[in-house]
């Protein structure tokens, strides 16, 4: 049986990197020697097969929708960012900045609760009523 020769090396390239990964338990002192061999090994490999690969127009013309929906993306963070902005400035809310108690969530109730640190009256507001 003959193996296809277009993904000759991945498997070999995959193993390495896994056998050197293991090495940090069993001997970091390789660890740390072997890995940036590999590394610059891995991106030698990569930059030699540059170009023989055949889908060179297929990345182009994907490549353009993508980076129009990054910038929609970022174009629509942008005016929400200034929408909140701008109606907390109209409607004078700084009730975030005013407020010093914060509620604590659930997670820090239980903490509270296992330490023995929550008062009776945080306990029956916060008890579920029947």
């Amino acid at each position: 049986m003959q193996w296809p020769a277009m993904n000759a090396g991945l498997g070999i390239a995959a193993m390495s990197y896994i056998a050197v990964d293991y090495l940090r338990h069993l001997s970091p002192k390789w660890h740390s020697r072997l890995q940036p061999a590999l590394w610059s090994i891995l991106a030698l490999a990569a930059v030699f097969r540059v170009p023989s690969y055949r889908h060179w127009s297929a990345e182009f013309r994907s490549a353009i929708p993508f980076i129009a929906s990054m910038l929609f993306m970022l174009s629509a963070l942008l005016f929400e960012a200034l929408s909140v902005r701008s109606v907390t400035a109209v409607l004078g809310l700084d009730w975030h900045r005013s407020i010093d108690l914060v509620y604590p969530g659930f997670n820090h109730l239980l903490v509270a609760t296992i330490h023995g640190s929550i008062t009776n009256t945080t306990q029956t507001l916060t008890r579920k009523r029947r």
